[in-house]
């Protein structure tokens, strides 16, 4: 299914039920945007105009990224596997159940830095990028003395497997969290400034609003 198919049917059948909400593309997204991004992502089909899976999920923008993070969230499915967009009143009346029913309230659970942490589920001990994820988060919560144990963990972080090779961007990570040490360490509102920065352009690079 083409982006602006989804766009139109969104704007049509959904949005109106739906008030907070903005679309882009195959993006459905919640305002206000603040740290955390929450949205639903039509994941659409190249050879199909009509054949889409939808995906439940948030981002925390203060993690730089130029793309959506999907490993925060699920995939919806109401029983019937991936949704076909046939009927637009039935199918609306199928997504608007499912999103009523168990994704708000996901939505709801993870929707600020500190409900990332209460909520810890995607929390992996041997993935650097979850280290980086809590970190930054501690910070914006102000459990300091916590964040600078979990950066200090994501700067000496070595995989348990000997001959796992790691990627360019474990290697950046490591870098970034190395810098918001030193941030931390000349106060928790220069560590805060930075991740601004890091929100802002994450928002830039998605080509959304900072509202």
């Amino acid at each position: 299914m083409k982006g602006r198919v989804w766009e139109k049917f969104a704007k049509e059948h959904l949005l109106p039920h739906l008030p907070g909400f903005r679309v882009k593309g195959t993006l459905l997204y919640q305002e206000p945007v603040d740290w955390v991004l929450r949205f639903f992502l039509a994941d659409t089909s190249a050879t199909s105009t009509d054949y889409f899976y939808f995906t439940v999920a948030v981002q925390p923008l203060y993690v730089p990224r130029d793309y959506l993070v999907l490993s925060l969230g699920y995939r919806a499915e109401d029983g019937r596997g991936a949704f076909v967009l046939g009927d637009r009143d039935e199918m609306a009346e199928r997504l608007l159940a499912h999103i009523r029913q168990e994704d708000l309230a996901f939505l709801e659970r993870h929707g600020s830095p500190a409900s990332l942490l209460e909520h810890d589920w995607w929390k992996d001990p041997i993935d650097p990028n979850s280290l980086e994820w809590e970190a930054y988060s501690l910070i914006l919560v102000n459990r300091t003395q916590e964040a600078a144990r979990v950066l200090a963990e994501a700067v000496e972080y070595r995989h348990p497997s000997p001959n796992f090779v790691m990627a360019p961007w474990d290697h950046e990570v490591m870098a970034r969290c190395r810098e918001m040490a030193g941030l931390l360490e000349q106060g928790v509102d220069v560590a805060r400034l930075r991740l601004d920065e890091y929100r802002r352009s994450t928002l830039a690079a998605l080509r959304l609003p900072d509202a």
